[in-house]
């Protein structure tokens, strides 16, 4: 684990730790059971008793969480929560019944309904990393409006933890025809994308629509929901290359996920014709305005950039309909080598490159210009302008439409930078098991600070103790 990402766990406990000011009305801590017997676990239609004793059990220790004078007893309740969801290393079956996980995923929900509007920060990101972890143990749609909540949040680390939640939840949802999470994610990236958090939002974003699909689609996947999640990934891809036109954004390698995922042979074939001519001019933006901002960026930014350019390339030259023609597999297979130590006068021509490519395929020859940079205002600020938001002096002639070209995106795998791993690459550099390592986080690692902004938020907590 990194550094930056270390410091920031240990940020993020102090403040889930820390007192909170008191609240009027806050429930008092109340006895509660230890544990749910693995006989009710495993029980596959359980009696009015047993679900009592399911109720019994949430409602107290939700009680105890949303007790915000009392962070021990708040660390205490959440851990027993998570644990709950799971045999928490009892001998016997690998995982409790679909019919306990169920009713047990249910209960937590309607309890965290319980929490006041006016609930402390940390009291709202207590239950927001309950939702998530029950949620990714769960494998059902229960969650749904925890999850909602928390997605739909004003604090960048709670938003961050509801994509979380979401993540797990989503694929049950569209099971059922619910598109309320579906269509949150996009304006969860938007209202979030600046600050510390931002970069990690939208890689989170990026992971939850992608269905994990290409590796290994997560439980509850079904191929029919495809192209239910192509257009909200193309909105979000859409939303990022904006930002691209301002300098480079925050953890550019989110964006390896997008061109991996839209170009995957079952996923592009689940695209109509005008979705296959969108993520193709997505990817062919996005590998002009990644090369314009390399080609005048820092050498850290280009490690960051060469990543996105490659990939990108890469994916695009994997679509059949580019793979059949033998010049433009060429041209892209000299953008896919680009590096770090690539010299900076040479990303210039990959923008010009990756267009002739794309425009000599009869499929995709209406390829449009690419997107304008937005020009200069006395409000844009020293940094983004070296970020590489590039002026008229850097317009290149692009022989696909006379358009000039745009700043270079990023893509994934980007060795991150300062800002990238300062807020955490936090859902790619700490997994679920390391989380749960870290005494009373209840699976925290994963995310960044929180606070009504992350940064403000995490100099006003007292260090760890």
């Amino acid at each position: 684990m990194n550094r930056p990402l270390c410091a920031l766990l240990i940020l993020l406990l102090a403040l889930i730790a820390s007192p909170a000011p008191a609240q009027v009305g806050a429930p008092a801590q109340v006895a509660a059971p230890p544990a749910i017997s693995r006989t009710i676990k495993e029980d596959v239609n359980p009696n009015e008793e047993r679900k009592q004793a399911i109720r019994d059990f949430v409602q107290a220790h939700v009680q105890n969480l949303l007790n915000s004078q009392d962070p021990k007893v708040q660390s205490e309740a959440r851990s027993a929560l998570i644990g709950q969801a799971s045999f928490g290393g009892m001998p016997g079956a690998d995982e409790p019944s679909a019919a306990y996980l169920d009713l047990y995923a249910s209960n937590v929900n309607d309890a965290l309904k319980q929490m006041p509007a006016d609930a402390d920060i940390r009291t709202q990101l207590n239950a927001a990393i309950v939702a998530a972890m029950v949620a990714e143990k769960a494998n059902n749609s229960q969650l749904r409006d925890a999850a909602l909540a928390a997605l739909k949040s004003e604090n960048d680390a709670i938003a961050l933890w509801g994509l979380k939640a979401a993540r797990a939840v989503l694929p049950w949802a569209l099971r059922v025809n619910d598109p309320a999470l579906l269509e949150a994610i996009v304006p969860a990236v938007q209202a979030h994308a600046d600050g510390a958090t931002a970069g990690p939002i939208a890689s989170a974003a990026y992971d939850t629509l992608s269905l994990n699909y290409v590796s290994n689609p997560r439980p509850g996947v079904d191929p029919k929901m495809l192209p239910q999640v192509i257009p909200h990934l193309q909105q979000l891809l859409e939303f990022r290359l904006d930002q691209y036109l301002n300098g480079m954004p925050p953890q550019p390698s989110a964006e390896s996920q997008a061109t991996t995922f839209l170009t995957f042979g079952a996923v592009w074939n689940a695209h109509n014709p005008e979705q296959q001519m969108k993520s193709i001019q997505l990817l062919t933006d996005l590998v002009t305005v990644a090369s314009q901002l390399a080609a005048k960026g820092t050498p850290e930014q280009r490690s960051q950039l060469a990543p996105v350019i490659a990939r990108s390339a890469a994916a695009i030259a994997v679509v059949p309909a580019v793979a059949k023609v033998e010049q433009s597999r060429d041209l892209l297979a000299v953008i896919a080598k680009v590096s770090p130590s690539t010299p900076s006068t040479d990303f210039r021509g990959y923008g010009q490159t990756v267009r002739t490519a794309v425009a000599g395929v009869p499929e995709f020859a209406q390829l449009q210009p690419p997107p304008q940079p937005k020009p200069a205002t006395q409000e844009t600020s020293d940094s983004e302008i070296a970020g590489g938001a590039p002026g008229e002096e850097d317009e290149i002639d692009n022989p696909a439409g006379g358009a000039p070209e745009e700043p270079a995106e990023t893509d994934g795998g980007a060795v991150g930078g300062a800002e990238d791993n300062a807020a955490g690459g936090m859902f790619e550099g700490a997994s679920d098991e390391e989380a749960e390592e870290v005494p009373g986080n209840a699976g925290a690692t994963e995310e960044s600070a929180p606070g009504e902004n992350a940064g403000e938020a995490v100099e006003q907590v007292p260090p760890a103790q």
